[in-house]
């Protein structure tokens, strides 16, 4: 019975210093660029990306088939600019920020 008690109070330590789970919108497992490899890392970054991604599948959901060609073009160029960023934490924030206002409602 002793053994058990010690067994589940190092259990419940190793669930403590476990990472906390990232809310990134990809998963953060595997080969991963300098800047998702940040975002994975960072807290703040992963809200943001995860905020992003939610907001882009609204816009694409709700504008007319030619519309969310345009929407998916600028998505894509917008992921090389943040890439470009690399592990620039501040650089990859900004990059969240402006594509975040871009698809606030009125941006398409």
């Amino acid at each position: 019975m002793k053994m058990f008690g010690i067994l589940a109070a190092a259990t419940l330590a190793l669930i403590a210093l476990a990472p906390a789970s990232q809310a990134a919108s990809f998963g953060c497992d595997g080969k991963l660029t300098y800047t998702e490899r940040a975002i994975c890392d960072n807290p703040n970054l992963s809200k943001l990306d995860s905020q992003m991604a939610r907001r882009y599948r609204q816009v694409i959901n709700s504008v007319s088939y030619g519309q969310r060609r345009h929407v998916q073009h600028d998505q894509i160029v917008w992921l090389g600019s943040r890439n470009a960023c690399g592990a620039n934490v501040d650089c990859i924030e900004q990059a969240y920020r402006y594509r975040m206002s871009v698809l606030n409602p009125g941006g398409y």
